[in-house]
């Protein structure tokens, strides 16, 4: 990937977005002056054509930027870890894909969104991201509805692993909330992770009598969860795993208009938690005949 040209591509958007802010801006004086003047039917035009210089150019010109900040972003910092790096556009992954993992007991109605699908490989396996915002099925403790945003990263294993399971950590959802759940939506029952120190912060489901994952897949896992301390949800059926990040976004909201586009900002992660998801999937791809755990 090319860093320089991207730089190039998203400065030229953002120096164009500035120059229309700024003459919006001064386009605003001559208004308000015809209203100190009392020269009201010049004031009302004036305002009118302030409004749609503003709506027809300036807030489309600095949406424009926004938009090829995020693409150079996703473009340039994923690409030191995935090849062919590609940004879909603002359409996220198909809610009722996601739905079907079961990966969490998300309601199905209009609460649930997605946004900015990427995608990309890595060492065979194939990975998609995207930006995603729902309800859980359930209230918390205190009867409040609980609504989640974050980051959901599918990868596609180069081989089935003969494994059904799902980890999540206490601190996103309730054991008690999720174990009903997976029973009744996906054939799932509680599954012991001693005496691998994942123990203490995942609670598993998987098949019963099933082996689970593999130390060396724990480990990572732990790593992830250590290094960054927060809440996440994995799922793996077969040769696919999908993992839920709270709080971890693709989009970071619209940048500054102010200050010039740097290489440092580009390249800046909005996911760095994805280097040791890759070596957990890995690690999933390579067990052939899972440890016990």
């Amino acid at each position: 990937m090319d860093v320089s040209t991207l730089l190039q591509e998203v400065e030229a958007k953002r120096q164009n977005a500035w120059r229309s802010y700024l003459f919006c801006g001064l386009m605003g004086i001559a208004p308000v002056a015809m209203f100190l003047l009392q020269k009201t039917s010049a004031a009302l035009v004036l305002s009118a054509l302030w409004i749609f210089y503003y709506l027809l150019l300036t807030r489309p010109d600095r949406k424009k930027y926004a938009a090829a900040f995020l693409r150079g972003n996703l473009l340039a910092s994923l690409s030191s870890l995935l090849e062919g790096v590609a940004y879909h556009g603002k359409t996220g992954l198909p809610r009722e894909e996601l739905l079907a993992e079961k990966l969490l007991p998300i309601r199905e109605e209009n609460s649930f969104m997605t946004f900015h699908r990427t995608s990309g490989t890595s060492r065979r396996l194939e990975v998609t991201l995207s930006d995603v915002s729902f309800q859980l099925d359930a209230p918390d403790e205190k009867g409040r509805p609980q609504f989640f945003s974050g980051c959901w990263v599918q990868i596609k294993l180069d081989r089935p692993t003969g494994l059904r399971l799902r980890l999540v950590t206490a601190d996103l959802a309730a054991p008690s909330l999720l174990t009903p759940w997976f029973e009744e939506k996906a054939g799932l029952s509680p599954l012991s992770l001693e005496p691998h120190r994942a123990a203490r912060v995942f609670t598993a489901w998987g098949e019963k009598n099933s082996p689970g994952l593999t130390q060396s897949a724990l480990g990572h896992l732990m790593d992830l969860r250590e290094k960054k301390d927060l809440p996440l949800a994995m799922g793996l059926e077969e040769d696919h795993l999908a993992v839920f990040f709270p709080r971890r976004f693709l989009s970071a909201g619209e940048p500054s208009l102010r200050a010039p586009v740097t290489e440092a900002a580009l390249l800046r992660s909005p996911l760095p938690e994805l280097e040791e998801l890759l070596k957990a999937a890995v690690a999933c791809a390579r067990a052939a005949a899972p440890e016990s755990v």
